[in-house]
């Protein structure tokens, strides 16, 4: 196996980005560089790298067979306990720095911690709980912390984000953040081969998809901070729902768009005028 066999391979497979996966294969495999591979097209390769390769056509994501993906600008440990950081979700780290001080953040269904860490990491007088219902992904999440420098100033809960666990949690926050599962059961199954391979509690939002939306903004919001903000990403049919939802419970609703130009993220505030 070579790099231009790699390459090859990956393209019959249908890779939208063929080059950049075999260079990246090789990079955590080997230790070696993109300018290496193209110096040395026609160098054997590891037998592992083979290994890589099988895993691939089998249909499981790059990132899991790596164990690592990037976010932010910083590397995240990834395996199928927790979804695969997108670039996407980069908008809900944004647009929560913009509003977090030197307060508190509340991070739910946080997977690999991605969100919360990245937001600690450029915020470094902010401190912040992260939580979820799967230990094993909390378990990528404390060692996600602890290689990026955030562990000393975010803390990780094991609990259900549907319960009433959590509203402590949420009436001491400044800024609440949320990547929730959002996807419709019955839609899971016709998703690519690739999403199938991660993990079905992080994508399942219900038969409307909207299960985890409707409980923080009918239920959570009542325990908010009159200043404080919620930050949710949601799924791109899904913010007219989100938007009634929210008028009806008297809350500001502002959308954001990803790097697509599809609705992606709802910017959530309590009104002065909320009814108790």
């Amino acid at each position: 196996m070579t790099y231009l066999h790699l390459v090859k391979r990956l393209t019959d497979i249908g890779s939208d980005a063929p080059s950049h996966e075999a260079a990246e294969i090789i990079r955590v495999i080997s230790g070696k560089s993109r300018e290496w591979c193209l110096a040395n097209r026609d160098t054997e390769l590891p037998p592992s790298v083979s290994d890589a390769l099988a895993k691939r056509e089998q249909g499981i994501p790059l990132q899991y067979i790596l164990g690592e993906a990037w976010f932010y600008g910083n590397r995240f440990s990834v395996s199928p306990d927790c979804l695969i950081p997108q670039p996407d979700t980069e908008h809900c780290v944004a647009i929560a720095l913009s509003n977090l001080n030197n307060g508190s953040l509340l991070d739910l269904c946080t997977g690999s911690g991605c969100i919360a860490i990245s937001i600690l990491k450029e915020n470094t007088t902010a401190h912040g709980v992260a939580v979820d219902i799967s230990a094993a992904a909390l378990e990528l999440a404390k060692r996600n912390s602890i290689d990026n420098g955030t562990d000393d100033r975010l803390s990780f809960i094991e609990t259900d984000v549907l319960s009433d666990n959590i509203i402590t949690l949420v009436s001491d926050a400044d800024v609440i953040v949320s990547n929730p599962p959002y996807i419709n059961t019955d839609v899971i199954d016709t998703l690519s081969t690739e999403v199938q391979h991660e993990p079905r509690i992080a994508l399942d939002g219900g038969v409307d998809g909207m299960i985890f939306y409707s409980h923080f903004i009918k239920n959570l919001t009542k325990h908010m901070k009159p200043s404080a903000v919620m930050i949710l990403e949601i799924g791109y049919d899904q913010a007219e729902r989100i938007t009634e939802l929210c008028n009806n419970e008297n809350l500001t609703c502002r959308l954001h768009r990803d790097f697509g130009g599809n609705i992606r993220v709802a910017e959530i505030r309590v009104n002065p005028s909320r009814s108790e």
